[in-house]
């Protein structure tokens, strides 16, 4: 299970054998809830670039 942090956006947990793994998307990106991936801020927050 994977799951977004509720106050960092570019934090996301990975959830094994009930034990939450914290990790976090490379400089400028965030964690994309739906998609499961970090992807640009500028895309995320839909944003012309």
């Amino acid at each position: 299970m994977i799951l977004a942090d509720a106050e960092d956006p570019a934090v996301f947990y990975i959830c094994t054998n009930e034990i939450a793994h914290r990790f976090a998307c490379p400089e400028h990106t965030l964690f994309v809830a739906a998609e499961g991936v970090c992807d640009w801020e500028w895309k995320v927050r839909g944003e012309d670039d």
